[in-house]
């Protein structure tokens, strides 16, 4: 690929241009199918044709995405500001979820049927893991079913098999 300069790596061979004009420009270049390109401190693959591209390529760069690791670049970034305060708002419903859960079954609420929720609490609360299950492992459980689930519901609208296979026995 094309050279870099320290810190900044490849980028400058995107200013003045659109960056995936830049990009295809620089592939047509150096004659490369693929091409590995260092922005800030992120190393990017780049394909010249026009299928990899779409897969590839995001639609564009804020300072976050090409400096993970500064803060500074984060605080400046208001779509990471927007994620950060996202997953509150979810860690918190599931807190108040778990809590509510709670709450009935301390209160005698049983009759109902149980749901995954009652059942983590349940195994929480007989010990019989060997390792201790915490509000915050249980939260990450039903955090991650609903990326599942969702995950599903996206294949299934755009028409795509579901990666996950089931089993009759």
């Amino acid at each position: 690929g094309p050279w870099r300069l320290p810190v900044i790596g490849s980028i400058h061979h995107l200013i003045g241009a659109l960056p995936h004009h830049a990009m295809r420009d620089l592939a047509r270049r150096y004659d490369a199918p693929l091409m590995l390109l260092r922005l800030g401190e992120l190393n990017v693959v780049v394909a010249s044709s026009a299928i990899a591209s779409r897969e590839i390529l995001a639609s564009g760069f804020s300072l976050a995405d090409l400096f993970p690791s500064s803060r500074l670049a984060r605080a400046f970034s208001s779509s990471i500001r927007r994620m950060e305060a996202l997953n509150n708002q979810i860690s918190q419903l599931i807190g108040r979820i778990i809590e509510e859960h709670r709450m009935r079954r301390s209160a005698g609420g049983g009759d109902e049927e149980e749901d995954i929720v009652d059942v983590l609490l349940r195994i929480q609360n007989d010990g019989s893991l060997h390792m201790p299950l915490n509000a915050r492992t249980i939260g990450s459980v039903i955090m991650h079913m609903f990326h599942v689930v969702l995950a599903h519901m996206i294949c299934f609208q755009e028409g795509a098999k579901p990666r996950l296979q089931h089993s009759n026995g």
